[in-house]
């Protein structure tokens, strides 16, 4: 146990050689997640390389003085082939599962579940973090079928916001890409660099999908769901809108905007009537009797080659290209 009480483990990860671009990855992840600490994201709290006897502990407080100072061993080798990471235990497993499991939920209990979405967001933003795959599939739960501890997780792709405009190869999962991702990626470079409005786009496709069940851009083809994002035309037709309060399809709207300096920054959307006013609006909806559920045969499901072990950059990479050839040829 911690001195917070929550429960740790050790986990033992073998790094890839040095000059693997995946052991650098490794390395900026948990520089990255060490020094974060809050309570809707996933607690990293020390770890030990095994090479460096003499860096035993990377505690939060130590880095905090020098956020995101680059731990990278430059391909010596200096941290060994293995680290030794303390994290929180966390027994509730994904948050998309459990909601599934579950069947069927209210507004208010999308709210509650958003208002720790983008209470960690919030939080990564102001300590200069870009997530970059924030989806569903990457909440996690502190205990089964509590929806009150959530807790981002899956910190692979992201960035320091220094770094992120050097940042623009294709990366995230394509129903949550934001159109200025989508075209930076196609571009090759992007005119200005990446920022955490990217997040915010995945945070309104998140919200959506709790409240809808399904995905506001969707498409069997790939290449033609790309298509789509970038154009940012979505509609809350069906049933299920007709019992959705008025402020929080107008959240989904100020979040789903195509022009980035357009949207709200986290911390702006925590002040929104639907997420502010202690959840009123979502109660409200809630008392109606309205209930929602996830219709899984809509939501994007793992792509065929990913299956068979294709590094996930690499499929987006040829997807982009397919659509480059595409357009080219038009």
């Amino acid at each position: 146990m911690s001195p917070g009480g929550a429960a740790r483990v050790s986990v033992i990860m073998l790094l890839p050689p040095p000059g693997v671009d995946v052991r650098e990855d490794i390395l900026r992840e948990i520089n990255i997640l060490i020094a974060l600490e809050h309570p809707n994201i996933v607690d990293l709290t020390e770890c030990f390389f095994a090479g460096r006897p003499n860096l035993v502990r990377r505690s939060v407080q130590s880095l905090f003085a020098q956020p995101f100072s680059p731990l990278s061993d430059d391909g010596g080798g200096v941290y060994g082939e293995k680290v030794y990471l303390i994290m929180e235990v966390l027994h509730g497993g994904e948050l998309l599962d459990a909601i599934m499991a579950k069947g069927s939920y209210t507004e208010s209990d999308a709210w509650t579940i958003f208002c720790q979405i983008v209470s960690g967001l919030s939080y990564l933003h102001s300590r200069g973090v870009i997530h970059r795959d924030l989806k569903l599939s990457n909440l996690l739960l502190a205990q089964p079928g509590d929806i009150t501890q959530v807790k981002i997780a899956d910190f692979g792709l992201a960035r320091s916001a220094a770094a992120a405009g050097d940042a623009v190869a294709a990366a995230g999962t394509p129903h949550y890409m934001a159109p200025e991702v989508v075209e930076a990626a196609l571009q090759g470079h992007s005119s200005s660099p990446l920022s955490p409005a990217c997040d915010i786009w995945s945070l309104g496709v998140c919200l959506f999908i709790l409240l809808g069940g399904y995905p506001p851009f969707d498409d069997v083809d790939e290449q033609r769901l790309l298509r789509k994002i970038r154009r940012g035309r979505f509609s809350f037709h069906g049933q299920v809108w007709q019992t959705i309060s008025h402020e929080a399809k107008d959240l989904i709207r100020q979040l789903l905007v195509l022009d980035p300096l357009k949207r709200p920054t986290a911390q702006q959307v925590m002040e929104h009537p639907w997420v502010g006013r202690g959840g009123f609006a979502a109660k409200a909806a809630a008392a109606s009797g309205a209930s929602l559920s996830i219709d899984s045969d809509r939501m994007p499901g793992p792509h065929p080659a990913a299956a068979a072990g294709a590094p996930h950059e690499s499929l987006l990479s040829q997807l982009l290209e397919g659509l480059r050839e595409e357009e080219g040829a038009q």
